[in-house]
């Protein structure tokens, strides 16, 4: 399989307190990969600095061999270039004063150029995909949040990144919306779409992910394919304990 993303080494301060601690990983195409741990464990600000939405203080982010962010200490600067990656937040953000067909045409307008022709047409057949064709011409205020999601999630492939990242997509959803958000992703996996996700679905996270990473304390405790089921380290069994994938626990 090819490596399409491989993070080396990354660190990030805020002010001077350490967020993140010599993170590194690396990321096939086509793979799904969860990023599982307690809230403040640096999830979330691991995602943003991957898609170049927060500097780094040291380390690499290397997608498709190219190196698009790195620190480089000996010349005291930061060299960062546009990343092939789109982000589906928390909380959609979506332009209010667009309608649906419109929000997912002013992201390919504005960062790939492309005419009002083709975008509109890319825009109606990613709303097809996500089952919102019919609401193309509603305005995110008439939307219910799984709704929003699902249009934020289709802004992105309409896009068409290298890789899909979504932090905790489900996380300001009520619980009856969840399951429609989650059906969109798990179809996007099937399909072999390559993606990040910061997630507190750890069920979600065993179904679907290929590689799933647990982190804790801004480091990565453990990482594989079988964190759920069978964790080696003592702090990821206390953490999943709470969700009852402890296999020791239920002895």
């Amino acid at each position: 399989m090819k490596e399409i993303l491989k993070v080396e080494n990354l660190c990030k301060k805020f002010n001077k307190e350490i967020i993140l601690k010599d993170i590194s990983f690396s990321l096939n195409e086509g793979e799904t990969l969860c990023i599982i741990g307690p809230s403040g464990s640096g999830k979330s600000t691991l995602l943003r600095c991957i898609n170049n939405l927060e500097s780094i203080d040291n380390g690499k982010v290397i997608i498709d061999n190219n190196y698009l962010i790195s620190y480089v200490k000996k010349l005291n600067k930061k060299l960062a270039q546009n990343i092939n990656t789109t982000m589906v937040f928390q909380d959609f953000n979506l332009f209010p004063n667009m309608s649906v067909k419109e929000n997912i045409m002013f992201a390919q307008q504005k960062a790939l150029r492309r005419g009002k022709k083709e975008a509109e047409e890319i825009a109606i057949k990613m709303l097809k995909k996500i089952g919102l064709e019919e609401k193309q011409d509603f305005y995110p205020c008439n939307l219910s949040g799984g709704q929003k999601q699902r249009v934020a999630i289709a802004r992105c492939l309409a896009i068409n990144s290298k890789i899909l990242c979504m932090d905790e997509p489900t996380s300001a959803l009520d619980p009856e919306l969840v399951g429609e958000v989650l059906k969109v992703i798990k179809e996007l996996s099937k399909e072999n779409k390559t993606m990040i996700i910061v997630t507190h679905e750890i069920a979600f996270a065993k179904e679907i992910a290929d590689k799933i990473i647990f982190m804790d304390n801004g480091k990565i405790i453990e990482s594989g394919k079988d964190v759920i089921d069978n964790p080696k380290n003592e702090r990821t069994k206390a953490f999943l304990e709470r969700f009852n994938y402890n296999k020791e626990a239920k002895k």
